[in-house]
């Protein structure tokens, strides 16, 4: 499974949660701004409107109202008139009033659904209110259901709005929160009336507004929100879908150019591996690393190296192409099992040329165990071709030998020296079926459990005879190594 640092669904979710986190904070935060703001602005107006109708109040007449068969007098009229006017004019007031302290303390007259203390004294009253003759002037009520009862002079203001009471301490304009009674909901303007020296507020001119418009206009302001909201969350998720396609493509795009890149590593290493293992084949695993390691020119002198040439006679008499599509298959037959033999015993193949098959051993320290191992390789060599059917002659010698590579484009490890001469022609002297060795692989090995059988003076060249020996492939207790004193007699083929 391979590991690719793009995870489309999770990029996608992280991404639109993100949008829509903050979408949903900004449509909250401006949702709630806009409604401060109108709030405010409302708040604004309400004071405007009080303060209007706050300046058109005389005060000090103002105060000369003060029973409720004051109520409808030339004095009341004249008074109230500035005020109705305003009421008249402004659709959106509900309510006109003005409100007092209950300065002298006396009676009040409290609304049926209020419960009136035993004294009947209240701490705030009303004194003039627009309800009546704005009513007639507009031809109805605002509420057809319940008509507002305009409030008489001395009706009580039993529970008096904290921001009205703030106006008539205080002074100043001021605006009520929202609230509710059985015509509506209402917020409230306020502002002081004054006596004549400017510096006293003798009572208030209260503007009670419905919300019926703020409601409507707020619903249409979050509506608005609301719909762009939606749009944006749609959006935010149709973004979100084409970052998802776009990362799952290019999650695609990285995983086959994974998936190519590994195929191609895991070809070039069966390529290096199926290199390794032809060099290793053609050359022995130390040269290979010689190699490697940047050596350029590679030739060894060895003390005591055993060289073995095994001959396949009957290869050798091929001649037309119907003999060797039958004998080469057979061929390589054979010189599979030979390699598995030259694995078996730790030995090196050196070539194998034609009929020829050419084996050493005794490159390491412990040479005479090769040396060993060698015999012991000749003998089932030859078991097995005896096996198969086919004549082998096979001839070993032990020395002094020159190994090195030849070639830079195409490598080839070779032997050099007399061991080699005298390996290859004892092969070529051997009958068929024998194993013959050289006087000084006897000598090398001495008290070694291996029978030997003189088999008479081999001439190599015209300045080389040297004594041959037939390996027996019976073993016994000791070794019946018949040595010769002198290895320069002469001998014929």
């Amino acid at each position: 499974m391979f590991r690719i640092g793009i995870h489309p669904f999770r990029d996608a979710l992280a991404i639109w949660a993100v949008s829509v986190s903050v979408s949903l904070v900004g449509f909250a935060v401006l949702g709630a701004r806009l409604s401060l703001t109108y709030t405010e602005m409302l708040d604004a107006r309400l004071q405007t409107y009080a303060t209007i109708g706050a300046s058109m109040i005389d005060g000090e007449r103002h105060n000369l109202i003060t029973k409720p068969e004051d109520t409808y007098s030339p004095l009341y009229n004249e008074i109230i008139a500035p005020l109705v006017k305003l009421h008249s004019v402004i659709p959106q007031i509900y309510f006109a009033y003005t409100v007092v302290r209950n300065e002298d303390g006396g009676e009040c007259v409290f609304p049926p659904e209020v419960t009136a203390p035993e004294d009947k004294v209240c701490d705030y009253y009303f004194v003039l209110d627009t309800t009546e003759y704005v009513m007639k002037a507009r031809g109805g009520t605002p509420n057809d259901h319940e008509p507002p009862i305009m409030s008489l002079v001395r009706d009580a203001s039993p529970q008096p709005s904290a921001a009205l009471i703030d106006t008539l301490t205080y002074g100043r304009s001021s605006a009520s929160d929202i609230y509710t009674s059985r015509f509506g909901t209402f917020k409230s303007g306020f502002a002081p009336i004054y006596d004549n020296t400017g510096t006293k507020p003798i009572g208030v001119v209260a503007i009670d507004m419905h919300i019926s418009d703020y409601t409507a206009y707020m619903s249409r302001i979050w509506r608005v929100l609301l719909n762009g909201e939606i749009a944006f969350l749609i959006l935010s998720t149709l973004a979100a879908a084409l970052i998802y396609f776009k990362r799952l493509q290019t999650r695609r795009v990285l995983l086959n150019a994974a998936v190519e890149r590994k195929r191609r590593i895991k070809e070039i290493q069966e390529r290096t591996i199926e290199n390794e293992r032809l060099l290793r084949s053609i050359l022995p695993g130390g040269i290979v690393e010689r190699l490697r390691g940047g050596e350029e020119l590679i030739a060894d002198n060895y003390e005591r190296v055993s060289v073995v040439f095994i001959h396949v006679g009957r290869f050798a008499q091929i001649s037309t192409k119907e003999e060797a599509i039958s004998l080469i298959p057979a061929l390589g037959t054979v010189y599979d099992r030979l390699n598995e033999l030259t694995v078996k015993y730790q030995l090196e193949k050196i070539k194998s040329n034609g009929s020829f098959y050419v084996v050493a051993g005794g490159f390491d320290r412990d040479s005479r165990d090769q040396l060993v191992k060698t015999v012991k390789m000749a003998l089932e060599t030859m078991a097995i071709m005896r096996e198969a059917g086919y004549e082998a002659q096979i001839g070993i010698s032990a020395g002094a030998v020159i190994a090195g590579v030849i070639g830079h484009a195409k490598f080839t490890y070779d032997l050099w020296g007399r061991t080699v001469i005298e390996a290859d022609a004892l092969a070529r002297y051997a009958q068929s079926g024998r194993i013959l060795c050289s006087g000084a692989f006897v000598r090398f090995l001495d008290d070694m459990p291996f029978s030997f059988i003189e088999a008479g003076d081999v001439r190599v060249n015209d300045n080389l005879t040297i004594n041959a020996y037939e390996l027996s492939s019976e073993k016994q207790e000791k070794a019946d190594i018949v040595k010769k004193q002198g290895s320069d007699e002469t001998g014929s083929i």
